[in-house]
């Protein structure tokens, strides 16, 4: 039985993923790659941030650049929305979720604090291509609620 449940769950992984396209597109038309196309993507460029509520995150690097199918890096800077000063020593998880195929990545991250609101992130693995939600979590301190902020990327295969 487990044996048809994983490839039941690889074959509904393998389907086309649904691509939102802009209003003005010819469908059926090859205008390139499905990330070409899809209207939900951030383009990645070194810097991109996203706020959350009190806090901000921003992507100061990545290897390889931009995110691409397979094991990604990252180094990122985490400050005070107001203050702007980095927020050291705070609890960081990064996951990565496929929206179009419902399922996360196989790997989970590791997060290594470098001070002074830097954070090193390896194993950011995207196995497929299309569009993934990477969810950056930062708690800062024990019993205070996560912000979160997520990046959307679209990985060519």
């Amino acid at each position: 039985m487990r044996a048809v449940l994983a490839f039941v769950s690889l074959v509904g992984c393998s389907s086309p993923t649904t691509v939102p396209v802009d209003a003005g597109s010819e469908a059926g038309a090859d205008s390139g790659s499905a990330c070409s196309r899809d209207t939900r993507k951030e383009v990645y460029v070194a810097g991109i941030e996203k706020k959350a509520t009190t806090l901000t995150v921003k992507i100061v690097s990545a290897t390889p650049a931009p995110p691409a199918k397979e094991t990604n890096g990252w180094t990122i800077e985490i400050t005070d929305a107001a203050s702007k000063a980095g927020i050291a020593a705070a609890q960081v998880m990064v996951t990565a979720y496929m929206p179009d195929h419902g399922h996360a990545s196989s790997h989970t991250p590791v997060v290594t604090d470098k001070g002074a609101g830097k954070y090193e992130v390896n194993d950011v693995y995207y196995m497929m291509p299309g569009l993934w939600q990477t969810t950056i979590s930062v708690v800062r301190q024990t019993g205070v609620a996560a912000e979160d902020v997520v990046f959307n990327f679209c990985v060519d295969g």
